[in-house]
């Protein structure tokens, strides 16, 4: 059988090798599997591991593990819906982060050296022009997560 065939035939094989498939993918599968000696030796090994794999007893579960893990999924799914409703542009929040770390390594490698009054002129006039934009978007993307930062 040539290998652009077999690629059909990939998923069916984990399928039927892990469990019960509808008769009608079952009998192609089938076909198949008596006339592709490398698809059939794949099927095989996957079903082998599958015995395998079944044999192995399951590991204790420490006492609560499951109702915790429920509690985080329920707060994971909280969130993502709270985060999906807030209407946070995630485009633009992470140009805004972008461009205040961008900002900050600018301010930090161009600082320059003391005047006479040992005061600096540490950002530059074209920076200081952004600045305000910079804050409104770091103040938009805030808003998407007032409430959050004790979770993370």
């Amino acid at each position: 059988m040539d290998g652009a065939r077999c690629g059909l035939y990939r998923d069916r094989i984990v399928e039927a090798a892990t469990g019960p498939v509808p008769p009608e993918v079952w009998e192609d599968l089938r076909g198949h599997l008596s006339g592709c000696p490398r698809c059939r030796a794949e099927f095989d090994a996957v079903r082998d591991v599958v015995a395998w794999l079944r044999e192995v007893p399951e590991p204790p579960v420490p006492a609560g593990f499951w109702e915790e893990l429920d509690r985080r999924l329920q707060r994971g799914a909280a969130r993502r819906r709270l985060l999906a409703g807030a209407g946070v542009d995630w485009s633009k929040a992470g140009k805004a982060a972008a461009l205040a770390a961008l900002l900050a390594l600018a301010a930090l490698r161009g600082m320059p050296p003391p005047d006479e009054t040992g005061s600096r002129e540490v950002v530059s006039p074209a920076v200081q022009a952004l600045l305000p934009r910079v804050a409104e978007l770091a103040q938009a993307w805030g808003a998407g997560l007032e409430g959050e930062g004790d979770r993370w």
